[in-house]
């Protein structure tokens, strides 16, 4: 019975997401009708370390997540990732608005709303099950990261609201590695990552058990804002990281040149620039005749690789 369940939740999986629902209603009434399989509920892993009532408030289905426990399923459980059963919903869960691939049954009964408002629907309907079962919503996971850090995906208007709900202060989250939110999504795409620039302006210095910023993170995987977030953080881009590099020396070293970095400086100090050093942040202006000497090292020093 066991095998048979882990192979049908394979299958299940293997469909478009949240297309899972009304496959896995027919597999949930199957095992009611097998009382030989009862006392394995309890301690059901399927392959992903996920418990029935997991499996049930991933896919949004809160009455049958209900009829689980009934039966003596914990809510208290961790998949393989050391995710609960919150964190897990809000990585893999069916809270965004995906109409198309849902059964009308399975749809949320107000059509009309917009995918904004519905998906908030989904996720309150979750917080409030959970809330109303004794699950304590500022609880961390097993990785030792809070809900918030599983919002990456969404508006700022719903992570707002999930702060509000959980209790959780979004720019006072941490990891166990000492990042913050913005360490987390700031090369997310979305609005995310410059809503919380934006909002907390202070996390673009906010340093990490490694000495790195937000910015050391945008540096590293190119982000488009990255230039707009480094003059946000005045002096933001010469905070070294504990080996001694900056934002501005990852961001030379993974870019391979330093023609993007003079463009953004000359606009935005209106004349060439000879020297930047980085330790001090001291900047010259030289004659742009001097400009050719840099063409591929820059003006700015490279101390080994990052």
């Amino acid at each position: 019975g066991a095998n048979a369940l882990q192979e049908i939740l394979r299958r299940i999986e293997s469909e478009e997401g949240c297309a899972a629902p009304w496959l896995l209603e027919d597999v949930f009434k199957a095992l009611l009708r097998h009382p030989e399989w009862r006392d394995r509920f309890r301690s059901y892993r399927d392959h992903r370390g996920r418990n029935l009532v997991m499996v049930a408030v991933e896919n949004q289905m809160l009455s049958w997540a209900e009829r689980w426990m009934d039966q003596g399923v914990p809510l208290d459980g961790f998949d393989n990732q050391g995710r609960h059963v919150l964190t897990l919903y809000l990585a893999e869960g069916c809270w965004k608005e995906r109409l198309g691939s849902l059964p009308r049954r399975f749809r949320l009964r107000d059509h009309s709303k917009d995918p904004a408002a519905l998906e908030k629907e989904r996720v309150d309907r979750v917080l409030q099950f959970l809330a109303r079962h004794g699950f304590d919503l500022r609880r961390p996971d097993l990785t030792g990261r809070t809900a918030l850090f599983y919002g990456g995906g969404m508006r700022p208007d719903l992570l707002r609201h999930l702060a509000e709900v959980t209790g959780l202060q979004v720019d006072r989250q941490r990891d166990p590695y000492g990042r913050t939110l913005l360490h987390a999504w700031i090369c997310s795409p979305g609005p995310l990552p410059g809503w919380l620039a934006d909002t907390f302006p202070r996390l673009l210095n906010v340093q990490d058990r490694a000495g790195r910023t937000p910015l050391h993170q945008a540096a590293l995987c190119g982000a488009k804002d990255f230039f707009p977030w480094l003059l946000q953080a005045r002096n933001g881009g010469f905070i070294p990281d504990a080996m001694g590099y900056t934002p501005l020396d990852l961001y030379t070293r993974v870019q391979g040149n330093t023609a993007s970095l003079r463009r953004w400086l000359d606009s935005v100090f209106r004349g060439p620039m000879r020297t930047f050093t980085l330790a001090a942040g001291v900047m010259t202006h030289a004659h742009p005749s001097e400009e050719a000497n840099h063409e591929h090292d820059g003006p700015f020093p490279i101390r080994g690789r990052p």
